[in-house]
Order: C-alpha cells, then structure tokens, then sequence
C-alpha cells in the first residue's frame, strides 16, 4: 500500500523492507485466524481458549508454514496450561513457539509468545529482550507491553512494572486485562486497597469475568470485608464454577470456622482442577479440622506434594508452587525439606506478605516458635490479613503469647 500511494505521489522510492509472510493465504484462513486472536482476548473463560486452540489448530494443519498461526497457538497452550495445570499443555506451548522462530524468529508476534513462555518457565529477565525486540518493531504491542510490565515484576522492578502496566491501560483502556494484571501487581505487594479499587473497575468493563469477581473476593477477604467477599464469590460462581471461585469461598468459609462446608468446596475446586497443587494443600488443611478425617488430609497433602513437584518441572520458580509445596511438607513431617521450598518462594518474592505467612505455618510446624513470631510480625508488617492471622488453627497454640498480639497488632 505504502508503495502504491508512494509512486500515485511521484515520491522517491526507500528501500523497501521485506515483509514477514503471515503464511495465511486466503480470506478464510485470516478471518478464522483473527476470530482466534479475539478469543484469546478471553483467556480467562477455558471455553474461550478450547475454541481458539481449535481453530488454530485447524489452521496448523492446513498451514504448517505460518508463523502467526504457531505464535498464536503456542499462547493459546499457555492459557490453557495457566487454566489446567496440566504440564503437556505446557511441552505444546514450548513446540509451538520453537516452530515459530524456525519460521519467522523477527516477527514481533512471535517475541512476545517467546516471552510468555519465558516468563510461564520462570524466566522474567530473560522474557524482557524478547518483549523489547517486538515493542521496537510496534510500540503500541499491548500483549507485547503486558508481558513486558509482567517481566520487570519478575525481575523486581516495581516501579518500571507499574508504569509499563499503565503505559498498556493507556492504549486499551477499555479492556479489562490490563487493569487486572496491575491489581495483581498491587496484591502480591500487600497493597489491598489499591488491589479492590483496580479490580472493581475489571468487574466494571468485564461483568461476566468469574476470574475477576474470584479476585475481587479475595482481596474483600483480606481487608476483612467478609460480607462483600462472600457475595463476589457466589457472583463469580454464578457466572462460571471454575476452581479459583469454589477456593476462595472455601478459604473464606476455613476462616469462619465452617471446616465441613470449606471442605465441600476445596473439594469441588479439586475436582474441576485435579493438578492444581494449592487446591489439595487447601482441602487437607480443612479436612485436618474435621475429627475422624486425618487420613484423607494426609492424603490430600500428598496429593500436593506428588504435584508441586511436577509443577516444578515446568517452572522452578512458581513461587506459589514452591510455598504450598512447603505447606504439605511440613504438615507431613518433612520439615527439613519444608523449610527449603518455603525459603524458594521468598527468594522469588521476598516482599510478598503470603509467602511470609506460610513460612510462619513451616515454622510452626516444626516446633520453633520464635521463628514463627518472627515471620508473623514481618508478614503482618508487609501487609498480610491481620483477621486472617488472628483466626488461623495453625497459630492456636500461639495465641495466648503476647508477642502473638503485638506481631498482628
């Protein structure tokens, strides 16, 4: 086009640039691959992603020599990976992105796809060139932006994450991923009521978004907003049962002391998400409130542990894979080994408040009761749910210590 109208004009020529074959030949191959694209855009619906892998597969098959469509699927597994937990949705992503750069390795498509993979295999400062090269050849790449805001978290890089989050919103700001993945940023910081406030405006743009009202939940639950928490669950339940939505609630229900209902929807969670490590974690955790069900919460902590340890495989630094690993660890006995993984996480994340509170049930566990005081006080102090501290079975033996009540103080 830029040609046509350059010789219409009678400009001098430049030197053109060869343009990247897209491999999509006909009208019907670009629209299903753009009807795909847009699908992706629900990454949080497993019906949006399942129908996109579909497509694109389809795709594949008749064009085995487009590197968008390789891009595109292998962002596609990733999802459905992030979704499952499922580790060959995860080999897929990695196939599929290799075939992509086999074929087209300055496409800024396949850069970005590159840089989700690295930053779903624990790699964010490796994932931040990749999400580069593709910003200098089309700076206003929002996937590109997201992942690059993603990566500087990764990296523990704050301040360039959240600008990089609302350089995104900036271009899109009436999609709601952006301002989801920023209330991420804010949470896993401590950061809660920034966390709500972002989240709510997701809920806004996005109404039928169950990952957003499970979120918002969440976040209710730790500034104590109980009542709100439990509506925002049985909203997002509403609009799709999915694992996250059953294990919020019954992690809400767990710290009302409802153990028999948390454990009917850690359960369910499970159910719908049986390789999702931190669900077992959870429901061996209820089921050891429950009297005459010891056996099925070893059971359950094993479970976890048999999982974690696969998840790890696929990424070494799932800091939330490494903490719940050290949960069931200690609940087992293996506290040596507990204290490792729980260590992992707060080498990836040592400013997040979770990972503080967890080290305080490994602690505990193992009898050391001054550790345990020690990471209560810092993880109250980073942020962590005071309510949730002063409430938690795993600190009963502790509660009447006074320096208990001055840590969550």
């Amino acid at each position: 086009l830029t040609d046509r109208v350059s010789t219409s004009l009678n400009l001098a020529s430049r030197t053109r640039r060869t343009a990247v074959p897209s491999g999509l030949e006909t009208p019907s191959q670009q629209e299903r691959y753009i009807e795909a694209v847009g699908l992706l855009q629900r990454y949080d619906r497993a019906a949006s992603v399942e129908q996109a892998i579909h497509v694109l597969e389809q795709l594949a098959a008749e064009r085995p020599s487009s590197p968008l469509v390789s891009a595109a699927l292998g962002r596609a597994y990733l999802y459905e990976f992030n979704l499952t937990r499922q580790r060959p949705w995860a080999d897929k992503a990695a196939a599929a992105v290799a075939r992509a750069r086999q074929l087209a390795p300055g496409l800024p498509e396949v850069d970005t796809t590159l840089g989700e993979l690295l930053l779903r295999t624990g790699k964010p400062s490796d994932a931040i060139a990749p999400f580069r090269r593709a910003l200098s050849l089309q700076p206003n790449n929002y996937d590109a932006l997201l992942g690059l805001a993603r990566a500087y978290d990764g990296a523990r890089d704050p301040v360039s994450a959240e600008a990089t989050y609302r350089r995104a919103i900036g271009l899109q700001p009436g999609y709601w991923a952006g301002y989801s993945k920023l209330a991420g940023h804010y949470y896993s910081r401590g950061q809660y009521e920034q966390a709500a406030t972002t989240l709510e405006r997701v809920t806004r743009l996005s109404p039928d978004n169950s990952r957003a009202f499970s979120n918002l939940g969440a976040t209710y639950e730790l500034l104590g907003k109980f009542d709100r928490a439990s509506e925002a669950y049985r909203q997002a339940i509403m609009i799709e049962p999915t694992h996250l939505a059953y294990s919020n609630l019954g992690t809400l229900q767990f710290f009302q002391g409802q153990y028999s209902e948390s454990a009917t929807s850690f359960r369910k969670a499970a159910e719908l998400t049986p390789k999702h490590p931190e669900l077992w974690a959870n429901l061996g955790d209820a089921l050891a409130r429950i009297p005459g069900q010891e056996a099925p919460s070893r059971i359950a902590y094993e479970r976890c542990t048999a999982l974690a340890d696969d998840q790890l495989r696929v990424n070494a630094r799932d800091a939330l894979i490494h903490s719940k690993f050290a949960i069931c660890l200690a609940r087992t006995g293996k506290q040596a080994e507990a204290l490792r993984q729980v260590n992992e996480a707060l080498e990836i994340e040592p400013k997040n408040p979770e990972w503080m509170y967890d080290a305080a049930i490994v602690e505990n566990c193992g009898g050391r009761r001054r550790e345990a005081l020690s990471w209560i006080s810092r993880a109250a102090a980073a942020g962590a749910s005071r309510i949730h501290l002063a409430r938690d079975p795993a600190f009963e033996n502790l509660r009447r210590d006074r320096a208990f009540s001055d840590a969550i103080r």
